[in-house]
């Protein structure tokens, strides 16, 4: 699934990632994931 960034926010997220040997793609997953949780949490 492709998703687009304005330029600023990819290039913050690129130099946290390689700054911290994360690939973007495990990142941005880790993100999705902790919203939907915390999404499911509230609406229980």
């Amino acid at each position: 699934m492709p998703i687009r960034f304005p330029e600023p926010l990819y290039q913050r997220l690129k130099e946290w990632s390689n700054e911290h040997n994360f690939p973007m793609a495990v990142v941005v997953r880790g993100l999705v994931e902790r919203f939907l949780d915390e999404q499911q949490h509230r609406a229980a």
